[in-house]
């Protein structure tokens, strides 16, 4: 559980880096950021969830 943890922290952590890159860029490609924000926001979810687990037992 604690490596499914980390591992989703990781891709979080990546996303945003990606995030931050496009954003950067002279001309963000809307429709990029937002499926990385989809995306990411679908991880947070996921990270929730599994401190949730965490937290039952």
């Amino acid at each position: 559980m604690i490596q499914r943890f980390q591992a989703l922290h990781r891709r979080h952590a990546t996303l945003d880096g990606e995030i931050q890159r496009e954003q950067a860029r002279p001309a963000p490609d809307a429709a990029k950021l937002r499926e990385l924000k989809s995306r990411k926001l679908r991880i947070k979810d996921m990270i929730n969830a599994s401190g949730r687990e965490e937290v039952r037992g």
